[in-house]
């Protein structure tokens, strides 16, 4: 899996989640409506009580310090300015963030982003966790029937489980996030990654 592949999985699990939240149909083809190339999904089509605007934000990435890389908060913040922008045309506008450590870092460091959501001209932040990964390889060790990214990271560092015994499918996703979280210092090849240390963040 790649990052292209990885956002569009996220999109499709974020569109069903706030579906269902809203009781909303959003759509992915968000090219053929005039709106900026962030915006990931929209609801505007006729039946529609509001009309929604949704930037799913998965790709904030961490120094090695834990902090949030300086380039992610610009380009977070001039895409949260643009979303706030389309309050003319979209009755709600919505932030979804994926990964809980950029919502605490932000409700921390940038309050703006959660000032008075209830008012029209500031958009809503969420979150919604995401990569998800069903329990069907740490039975024995969790009780727990999913896994997110960060409790894997945590697992790892715990020992709990190493890196090459994940699944396929999930170790190629959490190579994508342990290098986006500012783990992996030279980028190693996945097959080069066993486990993750404090030390590493």
């Amino acid at each position: 899996m790649n990052k292209k592949q990885l956002h569009e999985s996220t999109v499709s699990y974020v569109k069903g989640k706030l579906e269902k939240e809203f009781d909303i149909q959003l759509t992915e083809d968000t090219w053929k409506s005039e709106v900026p190339e962030f915006i990931d999904l929209i609801s505007d089509g006729p039946g529609q009580d509001q009309k929604y605007a949704v930037y799913v934000c998965d790709n904030v990435r961490f120094n090695q310090n834990g902090k949030i890389s300086e380039r992610s908060i610009k380009i977070l913040v001039k895409n949260f300015l643009r979303l706030r922008n389309l309050r003319k045309k979209y009755d709600k506008q919505i932030l979804v963030m994926t990964d809980p450590q950029v919502y605490i870092q932000l409700k921390k460091d940038n309050p703006y982003f959660f000032r008075n959501i209830d008012l029209k001209q500031i958009p809503e932040t969420i979150l919604i966790e995401f990569p998800v990964f069903p329990n069907d390889f740490l039975e024995d060790k969790s009780n727990n029937d999913e896994f997110t990214a960060r409790q894997l990271i945590l697992a790892m560092k715990l020992n709990l489980i190493k890196y090459d015994q994940f699944p396929k499918d999930v170790a190629e996703v959490m190579f994508l996030m342990l290098d986006q979280f500012g783990y992996l210092r030279n980028k190693p090849k996945m097959k080069h990654v066993s486990s993750v240390e404090d030390s590493e963040i």
